[in-house]
């Protein structure tokens, strides 16, 4: 009997390692940060659909991986004729947004949150309806963005740059129908920023264009000296 006993307790162990072994092993696919490695790289050369198979993909593989909504975002707002903004807010706001305060403990402002909330000016500002909420919840990480601060995976369709986001905030408290005093000189700091970076004079045309008209424009209201 003893002899029997053994052999099945042998026989169980064996059968027990096998099943572990065979759980643990096998294939096993990229990670989410492979994934979305691969979505940068097919993004960048305007290959959107393949990109957005591998974002897809990475979220699917890990829904906590915010950087895999934030390529998708992005593809939602540079293929814009297939695509809409509200599609790119549902990604850059109800996602990264209301997670920002992981994002943040993750210490992933820089690669995740700031691009994230620069997409998000650039279409939220072209409507007044939304002052409100990029006044409370975007301006203080914006404010923070470093004029000379470049997205690294910017492409033709889609640039993210911290000139366009102190442009874009200084128009949008300068535009404001509602302002105060006290907006209409943050939109005048915001000016200031771009009009003495170091960079300035070496600053795309576009860009020097829309800086120049905006300053005309403030100095006609008095927030300039002639």
């Amino acid at each position: 009997m003893k002899r029997f006993l053994i052999v099945i307790g042998i026989a169980a162990l064996v059968l027990f390692t096998g099943c572990g072994k065979d759980s643990s092993s096998g294939p096993s696919g990229p990670s989410a940060a492979e994934l979305t490695a691969e979505g940068w790289t097919l993004y960048e050369a305007d290959s959107y659909d393949d990109a957005l198979a591998k974002f897809e993909e990475a979220i699917d593989t890990d829904s906590g991986y915010y950087e895999a909504y934030l390529g998708r975002g992005l593809i939602y707002l540079a293929d814009a004729s297939r695509y809409s903004e509200t599609l790119a807010n549902s990604d850059l706001q109800n996602v990264i947004y209301n997670n920002r305060t992981e994002i943040i403990n993750d210490d992933l402002e820089e690669e995740v949150l700031n691009p994230a909330y620069a997409a998000m000016l650039g279409y939220k500002v072209k409507s007044t309806a939304n002052f409100s909420f990029i006044n409370t919840n975007l301006y203080t990480t914006l404010n923070n963005i470093a004029v000379s601060w470049e997205f690294i995976h910017n492409n033709g369709d889609v640039e993210l740059n911290g000139v366009m986001v102190h442009l874009n905030l200084a128009e949008m408290y300068f535009y404001y129908p509602s302002a105060t005093e006290a907006q209409l000189q943050r939109a005048k700091a915001q000016l200031d920023m771009v009009r003495n970076w170091a960079g300035y004079a070496s600053m795309a045309q576009y860009l020097k264009d829309k800086a120049d008209a905006l300053y005309s424009q403030m100095t006609d209201a008095g927030l300039y000296a002639e």
